[in-house]
């Protein structure tokens, strides 16, 4: 288990209190999950909702998942270039009825790896932020879904000014 090599400081301590925690979720698998965890429970210090750790939590999941598939089970195997090709599967990434992920979507699961990498190497875990030059995905303005027509403006346009203004 992950638990007897672990050498980041802290993994072991968490490791006691996951048992002592109502939490659904199973004991971390390997150094990254653990260090997730540790995030997730500063941002509870710093009193972030349960809500945004649960979504931040399903926004990893698809990282966790990739990494896997590397072989990547330690954050201090985490290099620029494996972030650029993580960023690149999300691009070519397909959801289960075939579509691509918006660029909404990607970055907004970036993001959060983003500042899990800066709080490491901030708070001494990793050496250096391996994303601190990762480009994130442009966003385009997105237009309103619903447009008033040309009736409705009109319509609006034609009522009477009944706002007062003081002299």
């Amino acid at each position: 288990m992950w638990e007897a090599g672990c050498e980041i400081a802290g993994l072991k301590r968490l490791a006691r209190r996951h048992t002592k925690r109502r939490i659904e979720m199973p004991p971390p698998a390997n150094e990254i999950e653990a260090m997730l965890e540790l995030h997730f429970e500063a941002l509870l210090v710093k009193q972030y909702s349960e809500q945004t750790i649960k979504a931040r939590r399903n926004q990893f999941k698809v990282f966790l998942r990739w990494c896997a598939d590397q072989g990547i089970n330690s954050p201090r195997d985490i290099s620029p270039a494996l972030l650029e090709r993580y960023r690149g599967h999300l691009f070519y990434y397909r959801k289960k009825n075939g579509e691509p992920l918006s660029f909404h979507t990607q970055h907004g699961m970036l993001v959060p790896l983003k500042r899990w990498l800066r709080w490491m190497a901030r708070e001494k875990y990793i050496v250096q932020n391996p994303a601190v030059d990762l480009e994130l995905p442009r966003l385009g303005r997105l237009l309103p879904k619903h447009a008033l027509t040309r009736d409705e403006v009109e319509s609006i346009l034609a009522e009477p000014n009944t706002v007062m203004h003081e002299v």
